[in-house]
């Protein structure tokens, strides 16, 4: 940061970068955990397919990702909402 202040190179991220890098930072975080816990030799898939279901729960909590049901709530969604169709 402080080379950031001090120099202001044209490729330094804007704030608004930092605020989501900060935002996500315990996403990424978890997910290296996650992996690097997939390589344990002792694990069997069991407990491998457990660990991605568990980091998936996280995720989808973390990002308050949900499911939309009813076709007719979507066209009352705010338009800056990301959504993907079937699945």
């Amino acid at each position: 940061m402080i080379h950031v202040v001090d120099k202001r190179p044209v490729q330094a991220p804007s704030t608004q970068w930092w605020v989501i890098a900060g935002a996500l930072a315990p996403l990424f975080e978890q997910i290296a955990i996650t992996f690097a816990m997939l390589q344990y030799l002792n694990l069997v898939i069991s407990q491998q397919c457990q660990e991605v279901s568990n980091l998936m729960a996280n995720i989808v909590a973390g990002l308050d990702i949900r499911s939309i049901v009813d076709v007719a709530l979507i066209n009352k969604i705010d338009p800056t909402t990301i959504i993907q169709r079937d699945g």
